[in-house]
Parts: C-alpha cells; sequence; structure tokens
C-alpha cells in the first residue's frame, strides 16, 4: 500500500510539473499582463476635465482633480460647477494601448451624476480615429460599476461624460484593464493639465465653419487653420482642433474688404468641450466690418 501511494504521489508531481512546462497551470504573467490593473493611475496616463469647480485650477489642492486619484487628505471628491452650455467630461490619455475592461465611479450625496457616457478613441500615431461610444449608463448608489460586454482593447484616450447643467460631485474613478505593450508601468497619480500628448493624435474636437451672411468670402482663416473660400450659405469640412478648444481669431475678406474678430469680442464664452461644431460666421456691419459669431455643437 506505501508502495503504490509513493508512486501515485511521483506520478501526480510528473503531471503537475508537465502541466506547468506547457503552460496549462498557473502561467507565469509580466506586471502588464496582469488584466484588472487601475490603468487610471499609472505613468503613462494623463488627464484633463472640461471644467473643474469654476476657476480652480485642476491642481487645486482642495477641489481639483487629484482628489480623484488620492486617499482625500484635502477633499475626497472633484467637483464639476454647473454649466447651463456643455456637459461635463474628464478624459484619460494612454501613451501606450491599454485594454479596459471595467470602469468604476465612486460618487454620493446630492450631487453625484444621475448617468454617464463612455467614449473610447484607438490608439494610433498616423491616423485619426472613430470614437466609438457606450451611452446612458445609469449610476447607482454610491459606487456604479459599469463592465463592457468584452474589453476593449487597443485603447489610446478614454473620456466619460456627464450631462449638464447641474453641478456634479464624484469621489473616485478606477479604468480596470491591462497595459498592452512590454514597458514597465509605475502606479501614480496621473499627470494633469492639457493632455500635450494628445494632441497630435487624440484631439476630438472637430470644427466646421459655416458662411450664414448673403455674402462670398474671398479668404477666411480661424486661429491658424486656412479655410480658403467660401460662398454664401456653404459650409467647410470639419477640421481637428485643440482639446477644449474655445473662439478663437476669424479674419475674412469680402471683395477688397478685410473683416476681423479677436478673442476679446468673445469674453464670457465658454469653450467648445468635445464633439462636433459648426461656427455660423456672418456679417453683422458691413460698413463697419463687423461680423457676428456663434458656435453651435453638431454632434
Amino acid at each position: 500500500m506505501m508502495k503504490k501511494t509513493g508512486i501515485f504521489c511521483l506520478w501526480m508531481i510528473f503531471i503537475g510539473a508537465a502541466f506547468v512546462s506547457l503552460g496549462l497551470g498557473k502561467a507565469k504573467q509580466t506586471q502588464n499582463e496582469q488584466s484588472g490593473i487601475d490603468v487610471a493611475r499609472l505613468n503613462i496616463t494623463h488627464v484633463g476635465a472640461s471644467s473643474v469647480n469654476g476657476d480652480r485650477t485642476l491642481g487645486d489642492p482642495f477641489y481639483g482633480l487629484q482628489n480623484l486619484f488620492d486617499s482625500g487628505k484635502d477633499k475626497d471628491y472633484s467637483s464639476w460647477v454647473t454649466d447651463p452650455a456643455a456637459e461635463h467630461w474628464i478624459t484619460f490619455v494612454f501613451d501606450e494601448p491599454v485594454e479596459v475592461s471595467t470602469v468604476v465611479l465612486e460618487a454620493s450625496g446630492d450631487n453625484r451624476p444621475k448617468d454617464f457616457s463612455l467614449e473610447v478613441v484607438s490608439f494610433s500615431v498616423d491616423s485619426e480615429q472613430t470614437p466609438e461610444y457606450f451611452k446612458s449608463i445609469p449610476v447607482s448608489g454610491s459606487v456604479t460599476t459599469y463592465q463592457f460586454k468584452k474589453p476593449v482593447k487597443n485603447i489610446g484616450q478614454l473620456t466619460i461624460k456627464f450631462p449638464g447643467p447641474n453641478m456634479i460631485e464624484i469621489s473616485e474613478i478606477r479604468i480596470l484593464g491591462k497595459v498592452l505593450s512590454d514597458i514597465k508601468v509605475v502606479e501614480q497619480k496621473p499627470a494633469l493639465g492639457l493632455l500635450k500628448a494628445a494632441e497630435s493624435r487624440d484631439t476630438i474636437t472637430y470644427v466646421r465653419i459655416k458662411n450664414v451672411s448673403t455674402h462670398d468670402y474671398d479668404l477666411l482663416l480661424v486661429g491658424e487653420e486656412f479655410f480658403g473660400m467660401l460662398k454664401a450659405g456653404q459650409a467647410t469640412d470639419y477640421r481637428k482642433f485643440d482639446q477644449a478648444y474655445s473662439y478663437n481669431s476669424v479674419k475674412l475678406a469680402i471683395d477688397d474688404q478685410v473683416l476681423k474678430l479677436t478673442p476679446d469680442d468673445y469674453v464670457g464664452e465658454k469653450p467648445l468641450g468635445r464633439g462636433f461644431f459648426s461656427y455660423l460666421i456672418g456679417v453683422e456691419d458691413l460698413a463697419n466690418k463687423k461680423l457676428s459669431i456663434k458656435a453651435i455643437q453638431d454632434k
């Protein structure tokens, strides 16, 4: 009996070793291959937002975005102020492609959002990418967990949008997944700011110009973007602008007259945010070279 037991144990050890060698047992995993890490808290992550509590900066120790990623030493939430003209959003841009399986949002109290939507853009360095949308996810209780039907791979940017106009408060956001490249990643607070790393590939504020006057524009320049000639009633194609792009200087020619608008004319206007917009540029007073401008969101 003892002999048979010993033989059986040896066979079990041999089979276990074989399974491991074939990769059928507990496989070895590098740090980046492990699923379920919070990719929002990595050294490859940059984060920005539409507006955090008015004029306070993103890094404000009491109201800034870092309160979503720390232990609540100062305040344990970030606030988005009332904005009747636009939705609230927070964007994560990744220097390396990531895979995301789950988004967790913690919020409590009277100012928690009622729902949110997700916008995902694939990682690309060469071409523009069409966003993929996941809309109207209800917020239930103090912790809302949204799990994709299957993990979304090759993500370069993820945006969480909240409907306006009311102020919202959020205490924590976690984006669970894994990094798809082999680089070593370090857990830390994400870099805050204007998402400079995203300007070449991940900006998704698109603007077109529509001529709402009865005049033909011989020259049309918005900021540093040259749109060329534009006949009365016509619109240009969409152009990609910087994130949270706001009104810029406008210069156009009608016959021999050059008309201008400067940012000083738009005092109090909100940044456009994200999405597709039309600038409706008209002639208010040709004799005094005065233009009019209005932005509308198309989609």
